[in-house]
């Protein structure tokens, strides 16, 4: 395989479920469901940001949705609880009112000055606590984006992570699998690939988004989405959060309705070398849907 070349993005998450239930920084619970941390494998030399997605488990009608603290560790790099707060808290409707979705918030960051030689084999733990006090906790997904280039601050790619927004591309592919069954338990399912023609340069961007089929009060659906290819090399780890995580209404639903959410892809890079290949696609749910979503899976790229 010929070695492609330019800057290369990875993502990898941590993920846990019906944990921070009690507000206020000494109840704050690890997000440690897939091992103690993300783990930066690659030779990475720095953090473009942190993505997080949760969904709310409360089961009681006008209970306050609360906004959700994170806690950031890396021992390695001298980083001990630092807190960022995701502002997106909202409550369940009086009179049964339907809940909108949360999308899943980018967080920019960067490792301290000096510290880059240390990023490779170090963890990033994450713990969550909530603004107040909610009935049934929450499901989490923290991950982390991590780069092998040290990018400029006025780099049109970090712009492009600041505004979530990509900018022009040359091509692309995108897959729908309707009503895709998905098994409780974090099961990975496969989806339908990716392909990206003969001639593509480098990847811009990933999309990772679910629908609901149906609604059942309180049934969240969160959870990520990983990209795989045997002919990209040193592609993995490519997990990413779906951008939209789902709840409908927390008590009896009214008029079977759930507010429309806004998928994106998310921006990334990645080198190809020109030469046709696929992507392979699984989806993950942290707990399984009452309803077999619809999921769309998408890439972006130059050629």
């Amino acid at each position: 395989m010929s070695q492609a070349i330019g800057p290369k993005v990875w993502c990898d998450l941590v993920y846990d479920t019906a944990i921070a239930k009690t507000a206020g920084a000494g109840n704050s619970n690890a997000v440690n469901a897939n091992a103690s941390g993300v783990k930066i494998q690659k030779k990475a030399i720095d953090i473009l940001g942190f993505l997080i997605g949760y969904n709310i488990l409360v089961t009681t009608d006008t209970e306050l949705v609360p906004q959700l603290m994170i806690k950031v560790t890396n021992k390695t790099l001298g980083i001990t609880n630092e807190i960022i707060v995701i502002p997106r808290g909202t409550m369940d409707g009086d009179a049964n009112t339907p809940y909108g979705p949360m999308e899943t918030v980018f967080v920019p960051w960067k490792i301290p000055e000096g510290k880059e030689d240390k990023l490779f084999n170090s963890t990033f733990e994450f713990s969550a606590f909530p603004s107040s006090t909610n009935t049934g906790g929450l499901d989490i997904v923290c991950a982390v984006v991590h780069t092998d280039t040290k990018f400029a601050p006025n780099d049109p790619f970090v712009m492009e992570l600041l505004s979530q927004q990509h900018g022009r591309i040359g091509g692309g592919d995108a897959q729908a699998d309707p009503a895709k069954a998905h098994a409780a338990g974090a099961t990975a399912v496969d989806l339908t690939a990716l392909a990206l023609t003969a001639g593509t340069k480098q990847i811009r961007a990933l999309l990772s988004t679910i629908q609901p089929n149906g609604i059942t009060a309180g049934d969240p659906i969160g959870g990520w989405m990983e990209f795989s290819s045997s002919g990209i090399d040193d592609f993995s780890p490519q997990r990413w959060p779906l951008s939209v995580f789902w709840n409908a209404a927390l008590g009896t639903v009214a008029e079977g309705a759930l507010q429309s959410g806004r998928g994106r892809y998310y921006p990334t890079r990645f080198p190809l070398t020109e030469a046709e290949v696929a992507i392979a696609v699984t989806s993950t749910l942290i707990i399984a849907a009452a309803a077999a979503p619809d999921t769309c899976q998408g890439c972006l790229y130059d050629r």
